[in-house]
């Protein structure tokens, strides 16, 4: 049971300094350190390195922002010599199958073959990884694509952007939607967003971002204007959205602790929006700590 105990706390203590790195921009050299001191004195060097590796995948579901997913990733490569020596590639392709934008990053930094991506490939990965299998091996890449008929479809992705790969790679990397609307409101970028809503003649009451090839999040695929806008803290579309009378839905409580903005929260709580249980459960899914706390 000590070890037990001793061994949750270890895990804990890891997860938040990991949490704290990337909220804070804490040095992420302290947290390595940190890391391999306890990696030094722990019986199962593989086992504790493991925890890690979860841990990441963990947060990594729930983070919207990509520049502090790039911070956590960067982790990965600091560690990939211990990495590497513990596990296989397979064995990282079985950890993070679910998390492409991971694999990805351990194919860029060569800590994955794309030959072990091929090896295993199904439907989607050939999509999601087509720029590097095909610049990789362009007849096996297209052998692929006749033998499952994956070019074929109607709104294909790579007939899309196969004369783009560029794009496809800046949007890859965003791991959001494509829809200039929904970009703009990541950016929080008031005036672009005007500038478009006329442009676009966007009935803001009834505008919705669509599912996106490239959205890993299911909670923001065909979902209301005001709720992505809420999701992502972007406060001044919001209060813009509040002014042209956008009705408040009662879905936006659980956007809100997404998005993780205090004003926004303070807002809708002025507007009689509760915060209940479930609200607790998003906080913790999504990492929310300093919510949850509030």
């Amino acid at each position: 049971i000590d070890a037990i105990i001793k061994i949750t706390k270890e895990m804990s203590d890891m997860q938040k300094m990991l949490i704290s790195l990337i909220e804070n921009d804490d040095d992420i050299e302290s947290f390595l350190t940190f890391f391999r001191n306890q990696m030094k004195i722990s019986k199962n060097q593989k086992y504790f390195l493991n925890d890690l590796l979860f841990l990441i995948k963990s947060i990594d579901i729930a983070l919207l922002n990509t520049v502090k997913k790039e911070i956590m990733y960067q982790i990965l490569v600091k560690l990939s010599n211990e990495i590497q020596h513990n596990f296989s590639e397979d064995d990282l392709l079985s950890i993070y199958q679910n998390n492409e934008t991971i694999l990805l990053y351990l194919v860029e930094n060569r800590i994955i073959t794309i030959n072990t991506i091929r090896k295993n490939m199904n439907y989607y990965w050939n999509k999601y990884f087509f720029p590097e299998l095909l610049e990789d091996n362009k007849l096996l890449f297209y052998q692929y694509c006749r033998e499952n008929k994956t070019m074929n479809d109607k709104n294909n992705i790579i007939n899309d952007y196969l004369t783009n790969i560029d794009e496809f790679k800046l949007y890859r990397k965003e791991n959001h939607s494509e829809d200039q609307v929904a970009r703009i409101i990541r950016k929080d970028d008031l005036e672009a967003f005007i500038n478009i809503v006329e442009k676009m003649d966007i009935k803001l009451n009834s505008y919705k971002i669509k599912q996106s090839f490239f959205e890993h999040q299911y909670i923001f695929c065909n979902v209301d204007l005001i709720n992505y806008v809420v999701g992502f803290g972007s406060l001044k579309i919001f209060k813009y959205l509040l002014l042209k009378k956008v009705p408040i839905n009662k879905f936006i409580h659980k956007y809100a602790i997404i998005g993780g903005n205090y004003e926004i929260i303070h807002i809708l709580e002025e507007n009689n929006i509760e915060f209940n249980s479930d609200s607790i459960t998003t906080a913790i899914q999504y990492h929310q700590n300093e919510i949850l706390n509030y």
